[in-house]
């Protein structure tokens, strides 16, 4: 447990903006927050913390409906026929699978842009989103898909991050390091204090630590097929080791 005010202040220390046991100068600690925040959503938009990620399981729908405290889409024509679901928070939409009801069999939809939606035919495994508002989006499934009424959807997603100064941040302490270094660097820029082999040996530190984070998840994979269903039943396992396809 560690607070954001905590980090600046650490990371002040280390680039001779201020020593750890004395109030870091207003304007600087105004900075150093910004930047923090600044730091954590990008960090989070390149799935780098893991501890953002969450999912959700939701009835199959050719038009799902995210919102959190805020609707603006309650208007638009359809949207009644939609799947609505109240997700808090929703930053960032990573992937989207078409799951058997015990998911325990998974294919995943591929994700194309906006634009390129209606070139693909009815029945291929594509989806498209769109953020209409913070916290809300609209998410589309080609209409055959949508039409296997014995399947979920399954949404993984990553929860934004909002803290105050003060607030008590629950994170691993290689995230925490992370953070910490991640500041001093961009802190280092603003109020130079470090001569050119610290800032070289600073910014090399934040790449070790970027890996560090990203490493564990690039070696965690598995095997896996692209698809997963025969037709509208769940494959039996000589189907699926025999190389049965979907749809």
């Amino acid at each position: 447990m560690i607070s954001p005010r905590t980090i600046i202040i650490e990371a002040c220390s280390r680039i001779n903006l201020g020593p750890r046991r004395q109030a870091v100068p207003g304007d600087i600690l105004e900075s150093g927050y910004k930047l923090l925040q600044g730091i954590v959503a990008k960090y989070n938009n390149d799935n780098l913390l893991a501890w953002t990620q969450n999912s959700t399981v939701i009835d199959n729908a050719e038009t799902i409906h995210i919102y959190d405290e805020t609707d603006v889409l309650e208007v638009t024509p359809g949207y009644d026929n939609w799947e609505h679901v109240h997700l808090t928070n929703v930053a960032k939409l990573n992937s989207i699978y078409i799951i058997t009801q015990n998911g325990l069999l998974a294919t995943k939809l591929d994700y194309v842009a906006p634009a390129d939606f209606d070139k693909y035919g009815p029945s291929v495994k594509v989806y498209t989103y769109t953020q209409k508002s913070e916290g809300e989006w609209l998410i589309q499934l080609k209409p055959n898909i949508a039409r296997l009424t014995e399947y979920k959807i399954k949404i993984n997603y990553n929860e934004g991050i909002k803290f105050d100064l003060d607030d008590d941040l629950f994170i691993p302490d290689n995230y925490v390091e992370l953070l910490i270094v991640a500041v001093a660097h961009k802190l280092a820029l603003q109020y130079p204090r470090l001569d050119d082999a610290q800032m070289q040996r600073l910014e090399t530190e934040v790449r070790v630590l970027v890996d560090n984070v990203r490493t564990p998840k690039a070696v965690d994979r598995i095997i896996e097929r692209e698809e997963y269903f025969e037709g509208n039943t769940q494959m039996t396992q000589a189907e699926l080791l025999g190389g049965a396809g979907i749809f």
